[in-house]
């Protein structure tokens, strides 16, 4: 798998409006593949306690085993890799690699629960 980091002059095709669950979610995505890159083993707490702050101790939690299992099925399943922003880049808040595009529109009609997109675009995502 060949996931790569880069800077947004690298990497940078989109910008999209969130709202702040989104702009959460994405905050998630982009540590959980920066630790995989790296050596950047605290990802997992960083995360936890962001979505505990905003979430609670219960919701928090499951937010994040949510997208942690939502990174892991997109490691396990794309063949080219997946290129991310890094979470530090305060810059990147509001940008996004055509990647994290697809993936936070895969989050965006979950949560919509628009089902036919969901499906769509999780193919889209995954290939």
């Amino acid at each position: 798998m060949n996931d790569t980091q880069g800077s947004p002059a690298e990497h940078m095709t989109t910008r999209l409006t969130m709202d702040s669950f989104e702009v959460m979610a994405l905050s998630s995505i982009r540590l959980f593949f920066g630790s995989y890159c790296g050596i950047q083993s605290s990802a997992y707490e960083l995360s936890l306690r962001e979505a505990r702050s905003r979430l609670g101790s219960t919701g928090g939690p499951m937010f994040v085993a949510f997208v942690s299992d939502f990174v892991a099925g997109i490691r396990n399943t794309r063949i080219n890799g997946f290129s991310f922003l890094s979470v530090g880049c305060d810059a990147c808040q509001s940008n996004l690699t055509h990647d994290e595009c697809a993936a936070m529109r895969v989050v965006h009609a979950a949560r919509s629960r628009d089902f036919p997109d969901l499906e769509t675009r999780s193919g889209r995502l995954l290939h």
